[in-house]
């Protein structure tokens, strides 16, 4: 990922945030340790679709929006257990010549893409969606309401936003 912009920039770019909510996040998230995406969420400056949005953006993947989660076909829904989805936190979005693309709301999940291809019997490729999306549509196609929790896309900007940024300690 080197050479690409960081999410902050990105989000700066995009005229989602200020250069000084930018900043201001950013010596939150030194002095609290707390995570940029939760900063930027909790102070209300960037929604959680926008920042699901640019993270995808940045990490070079299909972004599924709320809507597209809410039209999966029965079909799809069936190439993928409950269990799995739920656990994961996945959903089957398009199927297109063996090409299962699933929809995550953290790009971590793209460790099991394997795991889910051996499932499903297709090659599944990563897309992401907001954690709230995901689970809304989960509960609505597969009857779980997972529990609430820390949005994923948020827990995992800082990870993949700012490793260009050094913390220096003294």
């Amino acid at each position: 990922m080197s050479g690409q912009p960081t999410l902050g920039l990105l989000l700066v770019r995009a005229n989602k945030i200020t250069r000084e909510q930018l900043y201001e996040a950013l010596r939150e998230q030194r002095a609290t340790g707390a995570r940029l995406g939760d900063i930027l969420f909790e102070h209300g400056w960037i929604g959680e679709e926008e920042l699901a949005m640019l993270l995808a953006q940045q990490l070079d993947l299909p972004f599924i929006e709320a809507k597209q989660l809410e039209k999966i076909p029965p079909l799809l829904v069936d190439k993928l257990p409950a269990k799995v989805a739920g656990e994961y936190r996945v959903l089957p979005v398009k199927l297109l010549k063996g090409k299962l693309t699933v929809a995550m709301d953290d790009q971590k999940t793209r460790n099991y893409l394997d795991e889910l291809s051996y499932l499903t019997g297709a090659t599944c490729i990563p897309a992401l969606a907001s954690a709230s999306a995901i689970r809304a549509s989960i509960m609505r196609h597969y009857g779980i309401d997972l529990p609430a929790r820390a949005d994923a896309v948020l827990v995992q900007v800082a990870e993949v936003a700012h490793r260009p940024v050094a913390v220096q300690r003294h």
